[in-house]
């Protein structure tokens, strides 16, 4: 999920909630605010980026201060306050499952799904009143992918594996310091129970990779939709094992989006491939950005 928060000049007080002839009561949950950022060498000048499109959320002001601080999120949201109930015992394709439950969204949201995604099985059980945001994670992970909304405003359904060949370079030129590199632990073996709430039926499958000799460690998951349990598993089990968590402090690249695989440098002379999971920019005068990435084990 996108979000948006910008601290602005606020001298004359319009931002402030009980100001008469301030502006805070035009403010309207739901309000656009299109966002982007560039550099160039001059005000007329800059190469501008795409950052997204995102909706009004909340402000805050206060009476003593002098800057005022908007908060605006992307549909995702949205998604989280609406409720979902179309559950059932069956099953449906991907395609469907998504324009149904957009549909009870009420929400006019475009999509992108990859043809092979589209066309996967899923159950129809969607427990009851589950978010609409949550009933469309569920979706696709049982459909063994991810979810995100672009910076055009659109739900991209993808893969989510480490590419081969980068889109970017993070290196000792664009980091401020060395990235910060933790392993999140050896998970060898998954569990995935598969629930329908409307037949009464439950299954567990699991997945391992477990060496001899080696201790087990599980991690179980939930999830209704998972038509092919088993395959869900295995899937879940291949992405525990991009373990390699690295936490960057850079320069920022804009152009990125969620879902690059980048190239990061390290110390040992490694400089694996990893996938983008987080980007944090900021910019006050200069660009800075917080990325997290994740990458396959050694």
């Amino acid at each position: 999920a996108h979000e948006l928060d910008i601290t602005i000049d606020n001298i004359d007080k319009k931002y402030n909630m009980i100001n008469p002839n301030g502006i805070y009561k035009y403010l309207q949950q739901g309000q656009g605010l299109s966002a982007e950022m560039g550099v160039g060498p001059a005000e007329h000048a800059v190469e501008k980026v795409n950052m997204g499109k995102f909706y009004y959320s909340y402000s805050q002001a206060e009476d003593d201060g002098i800057t005022a601080r908007i908060t605006a999120n992307d549909v995702s949201y949205t998604l989280i306050r609406s409720r979902c109930r179309l559950g059932t015992t069956g099953t449906w394709t991907v395609n469907d499952a998504v324009t149904a439950v957009i549909a009870d969204s009420g929400l006019n949201i475009t999509t992108i799904i990859q043809p092979n995604i589209g066309n996967r099985i899923v159950n129809k059980c969607i427990p009851y009143n589950l978010s609409h945001r949550e009933t469309l994670r569920m979706i696709a992970q049982a459909a063994m992918c991810t979810c995100y909304f672009n910076r055009n405003n659109e739900l991209v359904f993808a893969e989510l594996t480490v590419a081969e060949t980068a889109v970017d370079t993070l290196d000792n030129d664009n980091m401020s310091v060395p990235a910060r590199i933790s392993d999140l632990g050896r998970i060898n073996r998954v569990e995935l129970i598969v629930k329908d709430d409307y037949v009464q039926t439950e299954s567990v499958y699991t997945a391992t990779n477990k060496l001899p000799g080696e201790n087990e460690r599980v991690k179980s998951f939930e999830n209704p939709l998972a038509y092919d349990g088993q395959s869900v598993a295995d899937w879940l089990l291949l992405i525990e094992q991009m373990r390699i968590k690295y936490e960057l402090q850079e320069r920022g690249n804009p152009a990125r989006e969620i879902t690059d695989t980048v190239k990061i440098y390290d110390a040992y002379n490694e400089n694996r491939n990893a996938i983008i999971t987080k980007e944090e920019y900021m910019y006050d005068g200069t660009l800075s950005a917080n990325t997290e990435a994740r990458g396959n084990s050694l």
